[in-house]
């Protein structure tokens, strides 16, 4: 298995794999500098207030899509699927926007390592998916990694992890419906329409708990919302350049980056359960792209 595995990754090593990783490592950076900005301003603002400007400032930054696509280009076949996909979107964004105001940011991130293993499960319930005896045990391994990380048998299970673990699973929901909606739509529809139909949800949310950011807070909200752009962007054109499952590995620095600011930062000290908790879970989630990826290559072509 070792030995197949660094072949694997070996084959990938060449063509544009090394500007695929530096922009894993810029997406990187930029996620962990959007969770420090919202992290810092949710606890001044409504989580709701806050989702609503990143969702605006993501919108302003597609409108270059939005005009090259048209608005025929963004007539989808599956309205009711990307109403869906819009709407758990948005409520799993302020989820995880609330979890930021609530939790240490390098549990945050650990956590939020578990999304891929609930797509997997939920891949299996919904879209048929196969589930052999080692991808079974890497699930294990990975909620055996939530569970070190919360620690329910010291610790009663606190707001923000559970704000968290639920936006994780609804990000979840929502890639089952991505590629169910990919069978029928652009990927450039569903990145759009996702980004135009969850604003309008987040918006009526804020009206109720309102608050007008001051010139400070609304620089704040324009570095989170420009951060997450190039976040998004920089993943995006990663994956462009070389195959998610070689990508993957890198995406661990997320939790070195948010301990290191959020022990400069905020003064927090990852937990050590934080630590091995989060690689258990990153260890599953990675092993568990590099089988999908493995499963693919070996499915016979259509026919």
């Amino acid at each position: 298995m070792g030995l197949r595995f660094r072949s694997w990754y070996a084959s990938e090593i060449g063509g544009n794999l090394g500007r695929g990783l530096s922009l894993m490592v810029v997406s990187g950076i930029a996620a962990v500098l959007t969770n420090a900005g919202i992290h810092h301003i949710a606890t001044e603002l409504h989580p709701f207030v806050v989702t609503f400007f990143r969702n605006l400032i993501g919108v302003v930054f597609l409108l270059p899509l939005l005009v090259r696509a048209g608005i025929a280009g963004l007539k989808p076949n599956r309205p009711g699927l990307q109403l869906a996909r819009g709407l758990l979107q948005a409520v799993s964004a302020f989820l995880f926007v609330a979890g930021l105001a609530l939790a240490p940011l390098a549990k945050v991130t650990a956590l939020n390592f578990t999304a891929p293993l609930f797509a997997s499960v939920l891949a299996v319930a919904f879209l048929g998916e196969t589930v052999r005896l080692r991808r079974t045990v890497a699930l294990a391994v990975g909620f055996s990694g939530m569970l070190v990380v919360l620690r329910p048998w010291e610790i009663a299970l606190d707001l923000g992890s559970t704000y968290i673990l639920l936006s994780a699973f609804l990000w979840a929901i929502g890639m089952i419906v991505v590629k169910i909606l990919m069978r029928s739509e652009s990927s450039l529809t569903t990145t759009i329409l996702t980004s135009v139909i969850s604003t309008p949800f987040v918006f009526v949310g804020a009206l109720l708990f309102w608050q007008t950011p001051t010139p400070e807070q609304l620089l704040w909200l324009a570095g989170i919302g420009f951060a997450y752009a190039i976040s998004s962007l920089a993943f995006a054109e990663a994956l462009k350049q070389a195959d998610l499952t070689a990508l993957m590995p890198l995406d661990f620095l997320k939790l070195i980056w948010a301990a290191i600011l959020g022990f400069v930062i905020f003064a927090e000290v990852p937990e050590t359960a934080t630590w091995i908790g989060g690689a258990l879970i990153f260890a599953a989630a990675t092993y568990i792209a590099y089988r999908e990826r493995v499963a693919r290559t070996a499915a016979p072509p259509p026919t």
